[in-house]
């Protein structure tokens, strides 16, 4: 597709003033920035099931470019279309809540709400966390709960605020925060597969679905997929259940005092859907070639253009209505290396000014690699150096220090900056400041950390259908490199992730037709590849626990999350594979200060001399927990690929 360039100067962020459908005291108004086309028809419909609009209004254009009207009746739970110069009809990008046609393509229509209603709905408590603090449990919220609210035909988003499992899970486990994965209006159903039809638009995905969400449509309104059903007709999600119960499902966070966090699509949009955007405004959207094609290094077809005022409002006006109506306190910004930097700020100084400490995550990477200009704007970003030094990039070829091997360039030195939070400083770094840095070794994306192990253990990807009880409950040196890893993500400054069922080592089963293959992208799979089966807890019931424990741990030791980097060092021994961290942590007023030991050696045992004690023993290669296991005043051996932590208190 191709698009003329916009030759009109663009109007100021406040001349577009307030988009989408308001209602005030004096009528209801439509406004809608589309500069480029000559005419707007609003179609109204008193149900949504209707075929043909119940009335049409024409709307006038301003010289900033937006098209408006105020209609003096009362349409409060109308549904609303437009139709741009005879083409469409199209759901307002600024839609509050969508009622959808499914499946490919999805068409919308908008619904009339009062967004002063809805924020009289927010609760008032807060659960402000400060980065270096958090403990993020990474969750899609549908597989979290699909495999009980498929049976039960119940809704995901009632499943979370109604039922405590999921919630009793996160928090038995110790952990903080929860991120949700993309819960904007998404298209779910992308072009059948035709592989060998040169004229097909999907090559690529055999199940035809995109169950992450990541393709969002509607950046206001919310995923209608997880909620109770309403079907009118040919259309689905006819009333708002979805607003209401997302908003059970943040506040039953807040309420249990989980920080709830919300994965944001802002670097591309939707393709396969009958949408507005990329149908007839692309010229005031998307990133443009010479030649008038859109740019794709999204690798998803088209790149939003974050230079550009209505993709800057309507990002804005996104997280508002995120923040306001819904009550998250956080997002992870997905590909955020092709967000303009200039809008880094206003986003820092727009959700601050409606909510002072709203957390600020990007994914540092795509087009370019950003996260030590992240880190100087003050955002987090996700640090794949960890990550990938730690466990490796390809479980066969690339393997980490946990494998006992280097990836890429890395060294001794890049494995103690990681360890001290890949401070820019120091070889290797990325970020001013650690608690910038937010450490993981498993997310959506790749191989699970218990899938990156099992492979690299059996040297092929290839496993027992038959028995699959005899690869997925790990043992041996599997389960040592599996707790080496958690101890060694725990016990680092910065802020931590954990992706859902990280820590009974859950995996991403694909059954093939005479075995198992472990899958790594399973962005298409709304299946039992995705769902968590929490029978694999039982199997790995004690790599669970020896994970709560590191957890425990960390909530009660300040200096491991925010020691200074003056307050760290290393005890030098002439194995690199023996790294010995000594962490004061005077600043952080934690009563103790700390020697963590980490033997990546797979052979030599670790010795290390200790000064003068006592020590509480709160870790080894077999336990953790907050109380001390024992006391140790004598040199101590850590065995091949295991770790121990020691405190003492400070004098």
């Amino acid at each position: 597709m191709s698009f003329e360039k916009a030759s009109a100067a663009s109007p100021s962020l406040k001349a577009l003033g307030k988009l989408g459908c308001q209602i005030t005291d004096t009528g209801t108004s439509f406004r809608l920035y589309a500069p480029s086309v000559q005419e707007v028809t609003l179609f109204l419909y008193q149900s949504v099931g209707q075929t043909a609009p119940t009335a049409e209004y024409s709307l006038q254009k301003d010289t900033s470019g937006v098209w408006s009207t105020i209609l003096s009746e009362y349409v409060l739970g109308s549904y609303y279309d437009y139709q741009l110069d005879g083409q469409g009809p199209f759901a307002d990008p600024y839609s509050l809540h969508v009622a959808t046609k499914e499946p490919f393509p999805m068409s919308a229509r908008s619904l009339i709400l009062n967004e002063t209603d809805l924020v009289q709905r927010m609760p008032a408590q807060s659960v402000h966390r400060e980065l270096a603090d958090l403990l993020i449990y990474e969750v899609h919220i549908r597989d979290m709960v699909a495999k009980k609210a498929i049976y039960e035909h119940a809704s995901i988003y009632k499943q979370w605020s109604t039922q405590s499992d999921s919630f009793d899970h996160v928090m038995d486990l110790g952990m903080n925060a929860i991120e949700f994965l993309p819960l904007a209006k998404s298209v779910y159903h992308e072009p059948p597969y035709h592989p060998d039809d040169p004229e097909s638009k999907n090559h690529w995905n055999p199940t035809a679905i995109n169950h992450w969400g990541y393709m969002t449509a509607y950046f206001l309104a919310p995923e209608t997929r997880h909620a109770t059903p309403a079907s009118v007709g040919d259309w689905s999600a006819a009333s708002p259940h979805a607003v209401f119960e997302l908003q059970g499902v943040v506040f039953s966070c807040r309420e249990r005092n989980l920080t709830p966090i919300l994965d944001v699509v802002f670097n591309h949009s939707s393709m396969y859907d009958q949408n507005m955007l990329t149908s007839m405004l692309g010229e005031e959207y998307f990133r443009i070639d010479e030649d008038g094609q859109w740019l794709n290094r999204s690798m998803t077809g088209n790149e939003l253009d974050t230079q550009k005022v209505a993709v800057r409002h309507l990002i804005l006006e996104s997280l508002r209505i995120w923040i306001e109506v819904y009550g998250f306190e956080g997002f992870r910004f997905d590909l955020a290396g092709l967000l303009d930097s200039t809008l880094w700020d206003e986003i820092k100084a727009m959700v601050n000014a409606i909510q002072p400490g709203t957390l600020l995550i990007a994914e540092p990477w795509g087009g370019t690699y950003r996260p030590h200009e992240f880190s100087a704007a003050g955002w987090a970003s996700w640090n794949d150096r960890f990550r990938n030094g730690i466990k490796g990039i390809d479980p066969i070829h690339q393997q980490g220090a946990i494998f006992q091997q280097w990836v890429s360039d890395g060294s001794r030195a890049t494995v103690e900056n990681w360890l001290r939070g890949t401070l820019s400083t120091y070889e290797g770094g990325l970020f001013r400041e650690s608690s910038h840095a937010v450490n993981y070794l498993e997310s959506h994306d790749g191989h699970t950390l218990g899938d990156f192990i099992r492979i690299a253990h059996q040297g092929e990807n290839r496993f027992d259908l038959e028995n699959p009880r005899s690869w997925c409950s790990l043992s041996g040196n599997a389960m040592k490199r599996m707790k080496l890893a958690h101890l060694a993500l725990l016990t680092t400054p910065g802020c931590v992730m954990l992706h859902q069922g990280q820590s009974f080592a859950h995996p991403k089963i694909v059954e093939e037709e005479s075995f198992i293959r472990l899958d790594h992208d399973a962005y298409n799979k709304d299946s039992e590849t995705s769902w968590i089966n929490w029978s694999v807890l039982d199997m790995n019931q004690d790599l669970h626990q020896y994970t709560q424990g590191l957890i425990a741990v960390r909530q009660s030791s300040a200096a491991l999350r925010r020691a200074k980097d003056a307050e760290i060092c290393f005890d030098h021994a002439d194995n690199p594979w023996h790294l010995v961290k000594i962490v004061w942590g005077a600043t952080t007023k934690d009563l103790y200060h700390y020697i963590v030991g980490l033997n990546f050696d797979s052979h030599t045992p670790l010795h290390i001399t200790l000064e003068r004690g006592p020590w509480e023993c709160l870790v080894d290669d077999s336990q953790a927990s907050n109380q001390t296991m024992r006391v140790v005043e004598e040199p101590i051996t850590v065995p091949p690929i295991s770790g121990i932590v020691l405190r003492k208190l400070r004098q």
